[in-house]
C-alpha cells in the first residue's frame, strides 16, 4: 500500500499535465488509494487461526468480555515480532512449501505406479515438521491437510522460528521512522544555515560555508559507526540524530544557491523598499520560493537514510535486539544464506523496492517543480 501511494505520487508529479487543477490531482490520488485499501482489506477477512501461539493466547485473554466470549479480530499475520516457535524453525515460505508438497505427492504416485514402496521417496522438510513423536509416517494427504490448516508463515521463518513477514512489518516502523525523522532533522538544519548564508552573505556566508566544507570532509558512514560505538546500548534515537546531524550539508548548499539567485530579483528589492525586516523577507518571501529543490532533496534523503540505517543494523550498530529492522533481519541471516535463502532475499528486496520508490518520487518532484523541465 505504501509503495502504491509512492508510485501514485510519482505519476501525479511527473505525468499529469499542467492544466489539471490541484483538486483534481488530489482526487486522482485519493480515489485509487481508497480502492486499493478496500481491496487490500477485503483480501484478508478476520480469521480465527487454528493452532496455538503466544500471540493468539494473549489476544484471546485480552479480548474476552465478562461472559467469557472472545471478541478478538486477528490480523493476517497471527505472529508476534519476536515470537519463536521451535518446531517451525527453518520453515520456507508457504508457497514454496506447497510446491514441495506437490512434487512429493507426484513422486509418491509415480513410485506406487511402479510398484515401489512410497516410504522410499524422500520426504520434504515440511513433512518432517508435521510429524509428531512416535507417530506413523505421514502420507502426502495427511501432510497437506495439516499444512493447509497451519500454513501461516507466508515468507517463512528464520533460524529461531520467528516469522519473517511479522519481523519485516514491525521492522518497517524502524526503517521508515529513521528515514523520515533524520531527514526532518537535517532539512531543518540545512534550510536555516543555507537561508542565513545566502541572505546575509559577507562574513556570515564565509563562516557557514567553511564550516560546511569541514563537515563534508568527514566520511559519514565511518563517523556514524564511530559515534554509535561510544554508546553502550544503541538506540533508534541515536541513529536518527546522528544521520540528521551529519547529512545536512547538501541541503544547506542547495538553499544557499537558491537564496543567492533570488536575492537579486525585483520582488526582494520591492520588499525592502516597503520597509520589511530581514526576518519577514527571509521566511515569508524568499524561503517559499526556494523550497522546490529542498523537497526533491528530502525525497532522495529518505532513501539514503533507509540505506544508512539498514547498513548500520546489518553491521550490528543499529537498533538493539530483539527489536527488528530490515537491516537486522538481514544480519540474522548471515552464514545461512544457502539454507535460509528467503531470510536474505525478502528483506533485501524490500529495501531495494522502498529505496527505488523514494528515488522515483524524488525524480517526479523534480520534474514537476523545475520549470525548465516542464517546458
Amino acid at each position: 500500500m505504501v509503495f502504491y501511494l509512492l508510485l501514485s505520487a510519482l505519476w501525479l508529479g511527473a505525468r499529469v499535465t499542467r492544466d489539471w487543477s490541484s483538486s483534481v490531482r488530489v482526487l486522482a490520488l485519493l480515489v485509487p488509494s481508497l480502492v486499493a485499501a478496500g481491496l487490500f482489506r477485503a483480501a484478508f477477512p478476520p480469521t480465527f487461526p487454528p493452532g496455538d501461539s503466544f500471540y493468539k493466547g494473549l489476544a484471546i485473554e485480552v479480548g474476552r468480555d465478562d461472559t467469557g466470549t472472545s471478541a478478538v479480530v486477528f490480523p493476517p499475520v497471527p505472529f508476534g515480532e519476536n515470537e519463536n516457535i521451535y518446531q517451525d524453525r527453518h520453515t520456507p515460505p508457504a508457497l514454496w512449501e506447497g510446491v514441495q508438497l506437490g512434487a512429493w505427492a507426484k513422486a509418491v504416485e509415480v513410485a506406487r505406479a511402479a510398484g515401489q514402496p512410497a516410504e522410499d521417496v524422500p520426504r520434504p522438510p515440511c513433512a518432517r515438521r508435521f510429524q509428531e513423536p512416535g507417530e506413523a509416517p505421514l502420507t502426502p494427504n495427511d501432510v497437506r491437510e495439516r499444512w493447509s490448516r497451519l500454513r501461516s508463515h507466508w515468507l517463512g521463518t528464520d533460524g529461531n522460528g520467528r516469522d519473517v513477514l511479522a519481523r519485516l512489518i514491525m521492522g518497517s516502523r524502524v526503517s521508515l521512522s529513521v528515514g523520515f525523522v533524520s531527514v526532518a532533522i537535517y532539512l531543518f538544519i540545512g534550510i536555516v544555515l543555507g537561508a542565513i548564508s545566502g541572505y546575509f552573505r559577507g562574513w556570515v556566508d564565509i563562516v557557514i560555508s567553511r564550516f560546511t566544507e569541514i563537515v563534508i570532509c568527514f566520511p559519514r558512514l565511518p563517523l556514524i559507526i564511530a559515534v554509535m560505538a561510544l554508546f553502550d546500548k544503541p538506540s533508534i534515537f541515536y541513529i536518527m540524530a546522528i544521520i540528521g546531524l551529519t547529512s545536512w550539508t547538501e541541503v544547506m548548499r542547495l538553499v544557499r544557491a537558491e537564496f543567492l539567485r533570488l536575492g537579486g530579483l525585483d520582488f526582494v528589492a520591492a520588499a525592502r523598499s516597503q520597509g520589511l525586516g530581514s526576518t519577514r523577507i527571509l521566511f515569508r518571501h524568499l524561503l517559499p520560493n526556494a523550497m522546490g529543490p529542498v523537497f526533491v532533496a528530502g525525497a532522495f534523503g529518505v532513501a539514503g537514510a533507509i540505506l544508512v540505517e539498514s547498513a548500520l543494523s546489518f553491521l550490528g550498530f543499529g537498533v538493539p535486539p530483539p527489536q527488528a529492522s530490515w537491516g537486522s533481519v538481514l544480519h540474522d541471516s548471515r552464514g545461512q544464506e544457502q539454507v535460509l535463502w528467503w531470510v536474505t532475499i525478502f528483506p533485501g528486496l524490500l529495501i531495494f523496492v522502498t529505496v527505488t520508490a523514494y528515488n522515483l518520487v524524488g525524480e517526479g518532484l523534480r520534474d514537476a517543480l523545475d520549470p525548465r523541465l516542464r517546458q
